[in-house]
């Protein structure tokens, strides 16, 4: 089990943890390790996380989780886990819910289930949204979001983002893009995000898991995103030269593949 964004899973299991991109590249794993009596938690970002699997697993119950575990990986068989939170995962009510929580919990995993898990997952999607894009974009950690510039263009981003949540059904009081972005502000120095490892590590974005879902919402609602539209077009092109470049790995031992030399900025 893994808390980043690649799939996994075992009979009572599967745990789908790895960026959203990945799934379909464990569909053939997923359906053999799957029956009908599984229980599939998906840990990934975004709030499709159902969408994402429910095509691989048959009948198997799907448990969508919110990762609250940022984890970085400097080196092949290294990695640096922070727990800023209060919780590691948050999982919906339900009996399937239930069950994987009681099981995780057991390992060490702090869980939450909410009673409302939709305004749960938005909720992250706007902390994600306001820090993600923005910090692969420029190769910064999280203190890019103190800039005032950059400050200004964030809550434009989280105010489509949250127009987009209520129509979805999510309850986002009207004071949370202000202080998801005074959040983000006040993480520790060299705080970074899953997407901007991605890019630095050279591997595809999970933006399509973000900025994407965002904009399949938004138009389900017919409502005009335009910071998002524009954001994820450029998310797009930066993580097209990465596929490229992943393509020709599927299916063998990457750890040691080369990635590109982008140096990050200093902030």
């Amino acid at each position: 089990m893994g808390c980043s964004n690649s799939p996994t899973a075992t009979t009572w299991p599967p745990v789908s943890a790895g960026a959203p991109w990945s799934t379909r590249e464990a569909a053939s794993w997923l359906r053999a390790a799957v029956n009908d009596d599984s229980i599939v938690l998906v840990a990934q970002n975004g709030i499709e996380h159902r969408e994402r699997v429910a095509p691989y697993v048959g009948r198997a119950a799907v448990v969508p989780a919110i990762v609250y575990v940022p984890v970085e990986r400097p080196a092949p068989g290294r990695a640096i886990v922070h727990r800023p939170a209060d919780r590691d995962l948050t999982l919906p009510a339900g009996l399937a819910a239930l069950s994987a929580a009681e099981r995780l919990a057991a390992g060490g995993i702090r869980v939450e289930n909410a009673a409302d898990f939709t305004t749960a997952a938005w909720r992250k999607v706007l902390t994600n949204m306001g820090s993600n894009p923005i910090t692969t974009l420029t190769t910064r950690r999280t203190e890019v979001v103190r800039e005032p510039g950059v400050a200004r263009y964030a809550l434009h981003l989280l105010n489509e983002a949250t127009t987009v949540a209520r129509a979805e059904g999510a309850t986002i009081g009207d004071d949370v893009p202000d202080a998801t972005i005074a959040w983000l502000q006040n993480l520790p120095d060299g705080s970074s995000t899953s997407m901007l490892q991605d890019r630095l590590s050279g591997r595809p974005l999970e933006h399509d898991a973000l900025t994407g879902a965002i904009l399949r919402a938004a138009a389900r609602h017919t409502l005009d995103v335009p910071h998002i539209e524009s954001l994820h077009a450029l998310l797009g092109a930066i993580s097209a030269d990465a596929r490229a470049r992943h393509a020709p790995d599927r299916g063998r031992d990457r750890s040691n593949r080369g990635s590109p030399k982008i140096r990050p900025a200093s902030s």
